[in-house]
């Protein structure tokens, strides 16, 4: 993938009030395509298409981008927003490649002093009900970037995860020492 400048990123999520695709639902470059709309439902994308599929939904309960209650992460429940994201996920499990790999960048969040493990949640309910095969649970450094938080009586936490699935782990391509650290 091409590195996109702040600009080209904003470009790819402007949408009106509706949730209406302002730009290019397809953004391409020699080698590679990015799509730019919801993933409920990708009719463009034939089955199998995918070598890759790398989304973040919006966190439960955060904030509210196009200003309606029906998008996701404006859910009333953690049970519901889990629920949407499976059924979004049933979509995307569709599309990649049997070498292919969908990597989901989820935020967790607090209610009543306790975690409600929103990404675990959502990675048995993939791996148990679409069959997605679970190989990692990669952590993303956010390192300075990370919103202060109130707390005194936890630890801070400056990192999310990214779930790593595929849908046959015997299949599924994997070049280690292409980003490995020297």
């Amino acid at each position: 993938m091409s590195p996109c400048s702040h600009a080209e990123r904003r470009r790819y999520r402007l949408t009106d009030a509706n949730g209406t695709q302002l730009v290019s639902s397809l953004s391409r470059g020699k080698r590679w395509k990015i799509y730019c709309q919801s993933s409920k439902k990708m009719r463009q994308l034939d089955d199998g298409s995918v070598d890759v599929a790398m989304f973040s939904p919006l966190y439960f309960n955060l904030r509210i981008f196009s200003g309606s209650q029906d998008e996701i992460g404006a859910e009333k429940n953690a049970e519901d927003y889990i629920n949407n994201l499976v059924e979004i996920c049933a979509e995307v499990y569709r599309v990649p490649k049997p070498t292919g790999s969908v990597f989901i960048n989820l935020g967790d969040k607090m209610r009543a002093r306790t975690r409600l493990q929103i990404p675990e949640r959502v990675g048995i309910r993939l791996t148990d009900e679409l069959g997605f095969c679970l190989r990692n649970k990669i952590i993303w450094d956010k390192g300075n970037s990370y919103t202060p938080e109130s707390s005194t009586r936890r630890f801070h936490n400056a990192w999310e995860p990214v779930l790593w699935l595929v849908k046959d782990a015997s299949e599924y391509f994997f070049a280690p020492d292409q980003v490995r650290v020297p």
